[in-house]
């Protein structure tokens, strides 16, 4: 307890024909005696604590935040697609004409305000956000969305972007309250663009909720 105190709330303290008898939900199991996993994350310590002891116990806990941390960035990377904002074999003569028109869409639905435009355009031209061979992804500088969301084209000739040609455009928006997401969302994106067989199946994609199935 003591040297957990800030990332572990011990709930009970049980036999092991208690334990065995009475499911219970918690996040960890700390055992002297070895137990069936179950789907549990478990760990076996000696019934006087050993350091290594405690570096298992330190470990586990590494490996459920990070667990929790990723489910967490699941869901909330979920909730940006709108089927209103997805938009197909879009053809527009350059890069701001498209930036523009995905922001008008977003700020026409009340996802973003005007400005938010204009800071997407201006980030834009201090670097081009086309990250990889098929993917940019724009982004505003220090304005915020009213809702977040990520803006998706999707056209299947190739988009000139930069010194690069893109198949997707990913115009990504977060609320103020949820940038804490924001990192992880992004890493998240460019990771599944990386996978040469990822992109090959979004490309295969035809309509929004095919899309969303590959990609979530």
């Amino acid at each position: 307890s003591e040297t957990f105190k800030d990332r572990l709330l011990i709930r009970n303290v049980l036999s092991i024909s208690c334990f065995l008898q009475h499911a219970t939900v918690s996040d960890l199991v700390i055992t002297t005696l070895p137990v069936e996993s179950d789907g549990r994350r478990i760990v076996q310590v000696n019934p006087i604590l050993t350091r290594k002891n405690m570096d298992d116990i330190r470990e586990k806990l590494d490996h459920i935040e990070e667990e929790k941390r990723l489910e967490h960035t699941k869901t909330f990377f979920q909730s940006l697609f709108h089927k209103e904002l997805y938009f197909r074999n879009l053809v527009l003569e350059d890069e701001e004409a498209y930036i523009r028109f995905m922001g008008q869409r977003c700020m026409e639905r009340g996802y973003i305000k005007e400005g938010f435009i204009q800071d997407v355009v201006l980030r834009e031209s201090v670097s081009s956000t086309a990250f990889t061979d098929v993917l940019a992804m724009p982004h505003a500088i220090s304005q915020n969305a009213e809702r977040s969301f990520i803006c998706v084209v999707h056209n299947n000739m190739p988009i000139r972007w930069g010194r690069k040609t893109v198949h997707f455009i990913l115009l990504v928006g977060i609320a103020r309250q949820e940038m804490k997401y924001f990192t992880p969302a992004f890493d998240l994106v460019v990771d599944l663009f990386n996978s040469t067989n990822r992109t090959i199946e979004l490309l295969k994609t035809g309509t929004f909720e095919e899309f969303c199935r590959r990609i979530i």
